[in-house]
């Protein structure tokens, strides 16, 4: 089975996306999100400026295997460096065609005004520097 979960545009704060996640197996679909967002009844609403990320995961079941996880983020409206404290993951910036590896102790920055993907390839704890 694979997760269908499409990108997101950037957004404006306050803005009401609704999400339409699913599975090829038609099992439900568990959503994580971190950042300045809240996710309810399937929609998300961004509350305040800063990346927001959202990771999609289907763990099977007797007949259906766990799908790859599927992450998206997006929306950065003021500049950051976001510094990992562990974990791993790729980032690829808006405008750059390259994914670059990043693991604890190590930090990005995000231009004002742009978006980003990440790709969480071992649990990341994370810390972001607005302004």
């Amino acid at each position: 089975q694979t997760i269908q979960f499409p990108a997101i545009a950037d957004q404006s704060v306050g803005t009401s996306v609704p999400l339409n996640v699913t599975s090829t197996s038609g099992l439900p679909v568990t959503l994580s999100v971190s950042g300045p967002a809240t996710f309810a009844d399937g929609v998300l609403t961004l509350t305040g400026p800063g990346s927001v990320s959202i990771q999609a995961t289907q763990g099977g079941d007797d007949y259906y295997l766990p799908a790859v996880p599927v992450t998206r983020a997006f929306n950065t409206a003021a500049p950051e460096v976001m510094e990992l404290l562990g974990g791993r993951c790729r980032v690829r910036l808006a405008g750059e065609s390259a994914w670059k590896d990043y693991a604890g102790g190590q930090s990005f920055s995000v231009p004002g005004n742009s978006s980003f993907d990440i790709e969480v390839t071992e649990a990341v704890d994370y810390v972001c520097h607005f302004g």
